[in-house]
């Protein structure tokens, strides 16, 4: 059993119990990072930006914030593509968790697919 979060904020007499305060700003202040997430407002999700300079160093602190979150019980909501999840849990992304993100491409793919190997003939 390990023993629970305590966070004490410098100037403050209170300590937070399980630091949920802690762990939810700072989530939100990474998925503020325009530089780590683009958020689509027709989708309300937030996708990650794997050009991001920044992104490996600040992933690892989102999944131990994460992780946190997770063993303290605190409620994080993440407006989160599919796909997203997907690899996190090792899952296979397929052309569906595609459409989430780019419907035209996986439209696209789905015709190709449906050429059933004829592609050069129905593009000609």
């Amino acid at each position: 059993m390990t023993k629970p979060l305590e966070i004490k904020y410098k100037g403050e007499p209170d300590i937070e119990s399980n630091g949920s305060e802690f762990i939810k700003t700072f989530i939100r202040s990474i998925f503020s990072r325009q530089d780590l997430f683009f958020f689509s407002p027709e989708k309300q999700l937030y996708y990650p930006n794997g050009f991001s300079k920044h992104w490996s160093e600040h992933a690892t602190a989102f999944g131990i914030a994460t992780a946190l979150a997770l063993v303290e019980n605190i409620p994080i909501r993440f407006p989160l593509p599919t796909a997203f999840f997907k690899t996190i849990f090792d899952e296979l992304v397929t052309i569906d968790d595609l459409q989430e993100l780019y419907p035209e491409l996986a439209k696209s793919f789905y015709f190709m697919i449906d050429c059933d190997g004829k592609l050069e003939e129905v593009v000609q």
